[in-house]
């Protein structure tokens, strides 16, 4: 699992780098690489996309005039 933690953080470091460059198709290129490394990542902790759709329902809640979000929790 460390290399595939490598990986992801290459990813995640070459997305940032392509948002701060001005070339659109590099950063479509680059969100590509990582979503499916996001994905490759979701599979070996048998999450599914629904998983994180819910945490972000959860996470985004409206309780009156206070949005509740970014709580930590277990996945």
């Amino acid at each position: 699992m460390e290399n595939r933690n490598n990986e992801d953080r290459e990813e995640a470091t070459e997305t940032v780098i392509a948002a701060k460059n001005t070339s659109k198709e590099d950063l479509i290129g680059e969100i590509g690489d990582l979503y499916y490394h996001v994905l490759v990542l979701m599979n070996a902790y048998g999450l599914t996309v629904d998983d994180v759709l819910d945490k972000l329902k959860e996470r985004h809640k409206v309780t009156g005039n206070k949005k509740e979000f970014h709580t930590r929790g277990e996945i």
